[in-house]
């Protein structure tokens, strides 16, 4: 149903939606004819679940599974994660033991349709994060990683931004380059809404296996 994740975006106060990047118009190419499937859905970030409870509501017949490090809210407090088919874990994606964290909590051979990264947004967090994450993506799935600054693809007044200013060592292109390169044997998809947001970090990396 064309419009749909917009609308749950937004009635959940999700900044996938309206209110920011305006999301919904790239993952609604990717999610829509397969609304209705029994997926595996992973975020990485849940924070106030706002997604998690987007996400619930778009995929009926989908389990939701969300991980995050719990420090700014407490799981206890987000009703929607303790739907039965929502399934969270608190645990850092950049650890090297979240393979077996996952593997322990959710089954050895859990794989996912799509996964979202939308947990910490420096290039070396995105890299340690996928290259913990993508053994458990499905050959026909989607990894997208959220709110990348393309630091490759910006101008240098667009680099001179404060936010990037503020923590050179997380921002740097030689960290950059690394986070790219980790993906560079599979299919990828660059969506751009810079413009249109006037937001520096509205875009999104869709990589395939295959």
């Amino acid at each position: 149903i064309i419009g749909m994740l917009k609308e749950l975006f937004d009635k959940h106060k999700c900044d996938k939606g309206t209110e920011k990047h305006h999301y919904y118009k790239d993952y609604e190419q990717y999610f829509e004819k397969r609304r209705e499937e029994p997926l595996n859905f992973l975020e990485i970030g849940t924070f106030k679940a706002a997604s998690t409870n987007a996400f619930h509501d778009y995929f009926p017949n989908a389990n939701i599974y969300t991980i995050d490090i719990f420090v700014r809210t407490d799981p206890k407090d987000l009703k929607i994660l303790h739907e039965d088919r929502v399934h969270w874990m608190k645990a850092d994606s950049m650890d090297a033991s979240l393979g077996m964290k996952i593997r322990s909590q959710w089954g050895e051979d859990i794989q996912f349709d799509f996964v979202i990264d939308d947990g910490a947004h420096w290039p070396e967090a995105n890299r340690l994060t996928f290259e913990n994450i993508i053994p458990f993506l499905k050959d026909d799935g989607t990894y997208f990683i959220e709110d990348v600054w393309p630091m490759d693809r910006m101008t240098s007044q667009e680099l001179d931004n404060p936010w990037l200013r503020k923590s050179p060592d997380k921002y740097c292109m030689l960290k950059h380059n690394r986070f790219m390169s980790a993906f560079d044997q599979y299919e990828k998809t660059f969506h751009d809404r810079r413009k249109e947001t006037k937001c520096g970090d509205t875009y999104i990396i869709a990589i395939n296996k295959k």
